[in-house]
């Protein structure tokens, strides 16, 4: 049986992040920095105000207590 490895077909190995051009900025504080990203950002958050997606609101007054308004893990 002659298989195409030992036909010597073999397709070259491709590496995809050797082809990215562009690398995503790590932090807000970069993101902010490069003007590419900040006229995208401002796009996409006047698209979301424009298509009603979500509305702004002030906080809570007396938040409960314990409770965090916002947290990550």
């Amino acid at each position: 049986m002659c298989t195409c490895a030992k036909s010597g077909i073999v397709k070259p190995r491709l590496n995809p992040t050797l082809l990215l051009t562009h690398l995503e900025p790590k932090t807000i504080k970069s993101a902010l920095s490069n003007l590419t990203w900040l006229a995208a950002m401002k796009v996409e958050y006047d698209a979301l105000l424009r298509n009603g997606t979500w509305i702004l609101v002030d906080l809570p007054l007396d938040p409960l207590p314990g409770k965090a308004l916002a947290a990550s893990k």
